[in-house]
């Protein structure tokens, strides 16, 4: 018994002796500058957004902790110029890396190149290849039909599942009077109006949040090049909702539609991105830095930089339509903030 008890712990020795503990030395990358910017034809301050990827715990020595985390870059000299020899300086407005323009003294020009040029505070220089500004006086024809959307809903417990959503798809045709194919980015955000039961009590209305893939003009174009029955926006019927004593009731909803005209880079960045975002994570999907922008370091060719500076002509536009319906009504303007709750009369702007 006692020589059993010995070659246990012989052997039990042997073992934890063994045993060592694995911490890899993992190669932590440089974190380039991202860009993100866009400038248009509007008379607004235009916005150049500057951060860079830094580790969570850039204190901590432990690489297994190691996370990122996207911080601003501040104190960078930024400028966007044009073919005309003129320059617009940007201004930091917080420590976010967020540079904005003055809309007194620089207003984007459809038929002109931009150029956005970056110094950062060590001295490197980034600069962008030139976008040229399109212009956007197009004839648009907007109809309306229904249509259906799988979404995912949170149910009681906290677990998705995925539900055919029954809605109005709103669409755009656009004339082309030009000799060449023509592209366009369509950004949305819906609003919705209701009111709670029971009536006279109090109206209001906010944002129906929707994720969706960049929506661009694509496919191959028809016999005369125009742009036809293309989805801008899904405006979903939406059911009323119970919540302690009273209901929500939907009555309306407004597609705020912002178009883009977008020049040949610009439609293959965001169509590169879109092909990102469709990934379903299998193992050959592309990743994210395969996406190039048109941005680089003209200081050290070695310095890598991610981004993309865009210059596109924008046309608004408000439709609206009652919840259940198909029928477009134009708007001209809509609610002067997101959300709000007035009542029980209506503002003059309500639907």
């Amino acid at each position: 018994m006692r020589r059993r008890i010995i070659l246990l712990a012989i052997i039990f020795g042997a073992i934890t002796s063994c045993k060592e503990l694995y911490d890899p030395k993992i190669d932590i990358v440089g974190t380039p500058l991202v860009v993100e910017g866009l400038i248009t034809d509007e008379a607004k301050p235009y916005s150049i957004k500057l951060t860079k990827a830094l580790p969570f715990n850039n204190n901590n020595n432990n690489v297994n902790e190691y996370t990122f985390e996207y911080t601003g870059v501040s104190k960078a000299t930024v400028t966007v110029s044009d073919d005309c020899g003129d320059t617009y300086h940007f201004t930091e407005i917080d420590t976010g890396g967020v540079y904005l323009s003055d809309p007194t003294e620089f207003v984007g020009v459809p038929g002109r190149s931009y150029t956005l040029s970056i110094k950062t505070i060590d001295n490197k220089k980034y600069r962008s290849a030139p976008q040229l500004l399109l212009p956007n006086n197009f004839n648009v024809k907007v109809s309306a039909e229904y249509g259906t959307r799988d979404q995912l809903v949170v149910d009681n417990w906290g677990a998705y599942n995925k539900e055919t959503v029954h809605g109005t798809n709103l669409l755009f045709d656009i004339e082309n009077t030009e000799d060449t194919l023509i592209r366009f980015r369509f950004e949305h955000k819906i609003y919705k109006e209701y009111v709670e039961s029971p009536p006279g009590s109090i109206i209001c209305w906010g944002i129906v949040l929707q994720k969706d893939l960049i929506n661009i003009t694509d496919g191959p174009p028809t016999s005369n090049k125009n742009i036809e029955k293309h989805i801008v926006c899904f405006l979903p019927f939406i059911k009323p909702e119970n919540v302690g004593d009273y209901t929500i009731i939907v009555t309306a909803l407004i597609g705020k539609i912002t178009q883009y005209r977008i020049n040949p880079e610009t439609y293959q960045f965001y169509k590169n991105c879109n092909t990102i975002l469709a990934a379903s994570g299998k193992v050959f999907d592309p990743m994210p830095t395969q996406v190039k922008g048109n941005m680089k370091c003209i200081s050290d060719n070695a310095v890598e930089v991610l981004g993309f500076f865009e210059a596109s002509s924008a046309r608004v536009s408000y439709y609206a339509v009652r919840n259940g319906s198909k029928n477009i009504h134009y708007r001209n303007g809509y609610a002067p903030v997101d959300y709000g709750c007035i009542g029980p009369n209506a503002p003059d702007w309500w639907f």
